[in-house]
């Protein structure tokens, strides 16, 4: 196939041969971010912050327990009986990634279709985009070491698990190596879940790996029950007193999160860019989305977690 029939088909295709490519408006940015987080199960239940400019301040109000008390006529309650709001404050403060991809137009002169290949493109190399950005949520930190084999994509940002490692206020349990997640782990994260977020355990959610979601499966069919023989032949979620157990790719074996999904923000800042370039020498389409992102939690003491 020569090169002026291939260009035509390409056309014909919907993948335009003319190069484009800049800052995609607030529509598009919108469209963009929506495309890329429903493609995770997990990303399109978290808190997305869309429009960042620099930074943005995620902030909650609450109040502490037992603020009632029994009134004294004609006097003015006393200082320790007045008790003001709470209020928690993390910060979003995304930083640019890009994500750079070729398609070959070999691989197009074999594989193209017959119309809509572009939205086909985008949607897959949306996809990978997705992936990574819910690895780089549980995975990243500004710290890594210079020697690690993905330091350029670890070291963008930092993941959940980084911010809370450098919270003072974390609520960290040491397992110890211990494995056992039905009658140490699991229990235990619970435990130490303030009970101002356990009184509807529906929002909550104990976030781990395939490996760890596995071996809670086999502990919890040990029991010989239906419901443990079920936990190992159907494919229903696991359970934990009411609470899912979800795995999740890319997590870290012996990694538990117990948290509410939207307790969780992914930030986008204001500017995304889509370029596209057609290098004929290269016999190559080459793709490059640039976004920027970052990662935070807004709730300190409605996460537990282990490592």
């Amino acid at each position: 196939m020569n090169n002026t029939t291939l260009m035509t088909l390409l056309e014909k295709s919907g993948i335009t041969t003319s190069n484009t490519g800049g800052l995609l408006n607030a529509e598009q940015a919108d469209k963009f971010i929506q495309t890329t987080v429903n493609q995770s199960a997990l990303l399109k239940d978290f808190r997305i912050e869309n429009n960042i400019g620099t930074q943005r301040e995620l902030e909650t109000i609450g109040t502490g327990n037992r603020l009632l008390h029994a009134p004294a006529e004609d006097t003015v309650p006393a200082d320790n009986l007045i008790r003001g709001v709470t209020t928690a404050k993390r910060t979003l403060i995304p930083v640019e990634v890009m994500l750079p991809y070729n398609i070959s137009l070999k691989y197009l002169e074999e594989n193209i279709e017959k119309s809509d290949a572009e939205n086909t493109i985008n949607n897959l190399f949306a996809k990978q985009f997705s992936n990574d950005l819910l690895d780089l949520s549980l995975n990243g930190s500004v710290l890594t070491n210079v020697v690690h084999p993905d330091y350029n994509f670890l070291k963008i940002t930092d993941s959940y698990f980084a911010h809370l490692d450098a919270d003072p206020n974390r609520l960290y349990f040491e397992r110890e190596g211990s494995a056992d997640w039905k009658g140490v782990v699991f229990p235990q994260l619970v435990k130490m879940m303030p009970s101002k977020h356990k009184a509807d355990v529906s929002n909550l959610v104990l976030l781990t790996s395939f490996d760890v979601e596995e071996e809670y499966r086999m502990q919890l069919s040990d029991r010989v029950t239906a419901l443990g023989d079920a936990y190992l032949t159907e494919g229903r979620r696991a359970q934990y007193k009411g609470i899912t157990v979800q795995p999740v790719p890319f997590m870290e074996y012996g990694r538990v999160m117990l948290t509410s999904k939207k307790n969780l923000a992914l930030g986008f800042g204001r500017d995304i860019t889509v370029y596209k370039m057609l290098n004929p020498r290269a016999r190559r389409v080459e793709y490059t989305i640039t976004a920027k992102i970052d990662f935070n939690y807004v709730l300190t003491d409605l996460i537990t977690y282990c490592i």
